[in-house]
């Protein structure tokens, strides 16, 4: 996850939304991240916040800061980020329970998120 921001910087995140909505409104887009521990590495540091300062730009996009937790495995530092997987569940429930949306788009490679995603 440490490079993820920093490879997503061309990533076209407006043209990516129009796909996934289509002619559907667009209420808001929730992307959930953490900063990079600056200390490690200054440039990739800049180039994640100069990152966020593009997509806290695109229309209706919530930029949710987490936090990097940097833990120490065999040896080796490891950076993981934290909090975004609550983060994300909570909102996704809540804003349903308040009736916020008709139709919630979830895009993720975890798994976790399949309970507060399917309809009872």
């Amino acid at each position: 996850m440490f490079g993820d921001s920093i490879k997503a910087i061309n990533f076209d995140f407006e043209t990516f939304v129009k796909n996934l909505t289509k002619d559907n409104k667009l209420i808001s887009v929730y992307y959930y991240n953490s900063p990079l521990d600056r200390k490690k590495d200054e440039g990739a540091y800049r180039r994640q916040q100069k990152f966020f300062d593009k997509i806290k730009k695109i229309p209706n996009f919530n930029l949710i800061l987490c936090r990097m937790q940097k833990i120490k495995i065999d040896g080796k530092i490891i950076y993981q980020v934290k909090e975004d997987d609550i983060n994300l569940a909570v909102n996704m429930v809540k804003l349903a329970y308040t009736n916020s949306y008709d139709t919630a788009i979830l895009v993720s490679s975890d798994g976790d998120f399949v309970p507060c995603c399917k309809c009872y």
